[in-house]
């Protein structure tokens, strides 16, 4: 029973159109669960190679900027140097709302982990 939820879960947000199902919501097809996925791993990693690699920051960084200009901006332009795969872009620009809320979680998560976590152990 639970298996077969998650079964159709799976099925409907790896849809390849909001028209394939008759659920229209959150996570209806596979870019707004791509582009949350993506901004989910942006936030992480950003935070992540702050506190752990610094010398990545700039990159992950520049390359966040990048997607979330291309992805709400009115004109489509790709930026140079910034090492994020085509279908990501596509992806990203037809959901962005998707990719600002993954990286805000993203963000939050990494900060959880990376600060919060130190902190609870010396409490405990």
């Amino acid at each position: 029973m639970i298996l077969d939820k998650l079964k159709r879960l799976v099925r409907r947000a790896y849809s390849a159109s909001e028209d394939s199902y008759k659920y229209d919501g959150l996570f209806s097809y596979k870019s707004e669960t791509h582009a949350f996925t993506w901004g989910l791993g942006f936030g992480l990693a950003l935070v992540l190679a702050y506190q752990f690699m610094p010398g990545l920051v700039e990159p992950v960084g520049s390359s966040l900027a990048a997607l979330l200009a291309y992805a709400y901006s009115d004109r489509r332009q790709k930026a140079k140097g910034a090492q994020v795969p085509d279908y990501v872009w596509k992806q990203s620009s037809q959901e962005p709302h998707y990719l600002a809320g993954g990286v805000v979680l993203g963000l939050l998560l990494g900060a959880i982990v990376v600060f919060g976590l130190p902190v609870l152990a010396v409490v405990a």
